[in-house]
């Protein structure tokens, strides 16, 4: 029984192949693989393909002489007599040639289920990947180079340096353009590095990363993460402006190395933390949480309350102390009674509260309209659902129909229910709504907890 080489086997074939039936099985097994996702697997059809193809010109070879052969039979025949015929012997069968089924060294493949236990073949990279990954030292080391330079705040800067990379001709491949914006977002997702909180706002818009959410999740795990920085982002902006001033001052500090002092840490802290606690994701890209996980590490705690500190003093020093305080008071109370039985019908002298002296007068409050500013929160989480909305109008639309959702919102800014009141006639349009309010992380605490919202699919 004639054995079948390993590579005639992967080809589906069988000891009688010929070079056409080898070209026609290897077009064949090539469209089963995808060449860039199973760069192992091609390269072991391809060498299997060289070596059939090796095997076919070289391994079977017809001998000059071999009596066999009808040419050579006739040949003879002319050259005999007929009683010479008659005489002659017959010729012992010549053996066969020994064929040598082995592979070349080139052709070793790494095939378990045929029973083959060769090494696996080295991958070899499509030629864009490897321009891709030789270029990307230069794309990082040119963002490092702009982060020391005196243009590393100038946001304008940082977008016309990623539109400048993309141009060059080693991303013009439409592969490869995907590939480094991948390879940006890992960047951005391993932690902050100097430069990175506008290397951030710069890709979210060179790349659209807001507008259009296929993109982020395309990117799996890392996509999904930096969306999460992204609405956290958004988020931040919309604090009253004092807030993001001082928050924006604080996550500049936690930039620097350096450990603050008593007083700084009493500013810092109240500011970082609610920060820390509400935006995880997007303090760990744009500012250095490593740093204020050392600064807890040594020991920088909330300051004490002057209240606090100064009964301590006072107990230690032999002042008033806690015992004292309650004595003055029951003074107090004492002679405001016997001052009250004296006077008769006199009215007391108020005395204010502690809350009444950090409550601001009555007449320092904006009059709210309750009906306005319920409108008013129901424009802001509509403009936080917006840039999740992906939909076209088409270019024959009637008028601008509307479509109105009930929002019922969890304590945690979950969404716990979402109910269509009015359809727009349009549902296409109705499901992306639909999907863009199920795609806001997390709404704010201070809007209510039901709403109405009503969107159209032309501003």
């Amino acid at each position: 029984m004639n054995q079948v080489p390993v590579f005639l086997h992967r080809l589906g074939l069988d000891g009688q192949a010929d070079e056409r039936a080898v070209r026609r099985a290897y077009a064949r097994e090539l469209k089963q693989i995808d060449q860039e996702q199973q760069a192992i697997e091609f390269q072991a059809l391809r060498e299997s393909y060289e070596a059939a193809l090796a095997w076919c010109r070289t391994a079977r070879p017809r001998p000059a002489n071999d009596a066999g052969s009808p040419a050579l039979a006739d040949q003879q025949g002319q050259q005999r007599g007929p009683s010479e015929e008659a005489t002659q012997e017959p010729a012992p069968p010549v053996a066969a040639p020994v064929l040598n089924f082995a592979p070349p060294k080139a052709a070793v493949h790494y095939r378990q289920h045929e029973g083959v236990n060769a090494p696996p073949a080295e991958p070899v990279l499509p030629e864009w990947i490897a321009q891709a990954q030789a270029q990307w030292p230069n794309v990082v080391s040119r963002f490092e180079a702009l982060a020391g330079s005196r243009q590393s705040d100038h946001l304008p800067s940082w977008t016309s340096l990623l539109r400048d990379i993309l141009a060059q001709e080693a991303w013009l491949d439409l592969r490869a353009r995907p590939w480094l914006e991948l390879r940006i977002a890992h960047l951005l997702a391993q932690g902050w590095r100097s430069g990175h909180e506008y290397l951030f706002v710069a890709a979210v818009e060179v790349f659209e990363w807001e507008t259009d959410i296929a993109r982020l999740a395309t990117m799996g795990p890392v996509g999904n993460y930096l969306g999460q920085a992204i609405g956290q982002y958004r988020h931040f902006l919309q604090m009253k402006p004092a807030q993001v001033s001082h928050g924006r001052v604080a996550i500049a500090r936690l930039r620097q190395p350096a450990m603050p002092d008593r007083r700084e840490a009493a500013e810092l802290l109240p500011v970082l933390q609610p920060l820390i606690s509400r935006y995880p994701e997007w303090m760990h890209v744009v500012t250095g949480m490593a740093h204020f996980e050392r600064w807890r590490q040594q020991g920088m705690q909330m300051p004490p309350t002057t209240g606090a500190g100064k009964s301590k003093a006072g107990t230690s020093s032999g002042g008033w102390g806690f015992g004292g305080v309650r004595a003055f008071f029951l003074i107090v109370f004492l002679l405001g009674t016997v001052g009250r039985m004296i006077g008769g019908s006199s009215a007391p002298t108020p005395v204010p509260s502690r809350e009444s002296l950090y409550q601001p007068a009555a007449s320092t409050f904006p009059s709210v309209n309750p009906a306005s500013n319920q409108y008013a929160q129901g424009e802001r989480v509509t403009r936080l659902i917006w840039p999740h909305i992906v939909y076209t109008p088409p270019n024959n639309l009637v008028g601008n129909p509307g479509v109105s959702y009930r929002l019922r919102l969890s304590p945690m800014g979950g969404v716990d229910s979402l109910e269509r009141l009015i359809p727009s006639g349009l549902p296409p349009f109705d499901e992306a709504v639909r999907k863009a309010i199920m795609a806001v992380h997390g709404y704010p605490a201070d809007v209510p907890r039901e709403m109405v919202l009503t969107f159209h699919p032309l501003p």
